[in-house]
């Protein structure tokens, strides 16, 4: 799912490009523009997804982390919970 974002951006831009190649002429901007725009909403709404995912993931693994340090402190025999 992270990367669909940046699979829509590359097949969007290999789209434009190929326009581009494939003309005889200049191509219109608004052909090329179409492309580009849809290359970039894609990038966005990719950004959109993964940041929030990517912090809630650093998050979960630093709550996992003190977690087990809490578990291991509490089974050391020689380091007894505190009242």
């Amino acid at each position: 799912m992270l990367l669909a974002g940046s699979a829509g951006t590359v097949i969007d831009m290999v789209q434009s490009f190929t326009i581009i190649a494939q003309a005889y002429t200049t191509p219109h901007p608004a052909e090329l523009a179409q492309g580009i725009s849809t290359s970039l909403t894609a990038t966005a709404i990719g950004l959109v997804v993964s940041a929030p995912l990517i912090i809630i993931g650093a998050l979960l693994i630093v709550v996992g982390a003190i977690g087990l340090v809490r578990h291991r402190k509490h089974a050391d025999p020689t380091n007894p919970p505190e009242p």
